[in-house]
């Protein structure tokens, strides 16, 4: 039975994200990766890692660009790792949250993490 409430979209589309990690001092806590979205909703993602993931149920910013011809925008979301996967060299992980559009000049990745989103 589908539990989805909402559309998934089948986009490969670049994300970058970044999370902390409790305990590590304040210059290790935040780390930031990229990946490809494999499916995206108004609610949710799925990401293929470029190199590290983040861990189950750290809390996550999560940055998708969507490209057009002349522009583009970029739409991102707080969200909570809810699984993580590994498959050969593949790893990635879904995540939970409402998207918002952002622009472009509003995002500033060496910004605290409160205050990105």
């Amino acid at each position: 039975m589908e539990r989805r409430k909402t559309i998934r979209f089948l986009l490969s589309l670049p994300v970058t994200f970044r999370w902390r990690i409790a305990g590590e001092s304040e210059q290790q806590a935040e780390h930031q990766a990229k990946g490809v979205s494999r499916d995206v909703s108004a609610t949710g993602i799925l990401v293929e890692c470029v190199d590290e993931c983040p861990p189950a149920h750290a809390e996550v910013q999560v940055v998708v660009t969507i490209q057009a011809q002349v522009s583009s925008v970029e739409i991102a979301a707080t969200s909570e790792v809810t699984r993580t996967y590994a498959s050969g060299d593949v790893q990635g992980f879904a995540a939970t949250g409402t998207f918002e559009v952002l622009f472009p000049h509003l995002i500033n990745p060496k910004e605290p993490l409160e205050r990105a989103c």
